[in-house]
């Protein structure tokens, strides 16, 4: 099965390239949250589509927060930092 990424051949590690499906996937919710607050906000709703929206934003955030959690853990392996 072949990976996509880079392999170092002096350690044998293997380190994978950032997705584009990610940027989809945040795309994707922000698109479909949008339609949701623009449907609520039209049948007099403004206090659930603004529910919505803070549910969108807390999904979002942590997408990217595992997302630099990786990055981190990645450094940590590149430069051999235990702590």
């Amino acid at each position: 099965m072949r990976k996509n990424g880079i392999f170092n051949r002096t350690n044998g590690v293997y380190f994978d390239y950032m997705n584009v499906e990610i940027i989809f996937k945040i795309a994707a919710i922000g698109i479909l949250i949008t339609v949701i607050c623009q449907v609520l906000k039209k049948s007099d709703r403004d206090d659930i589509a603004t529910l919505v929206s803070l549910v969108g934003l807390i999904i979002v955030l942590t997408l990217v927060i595992s997302m630099i959690s990786d990055l981190f853990g990645e450094i940590k392996e590149i430069f051999n930092i235990y702590l």
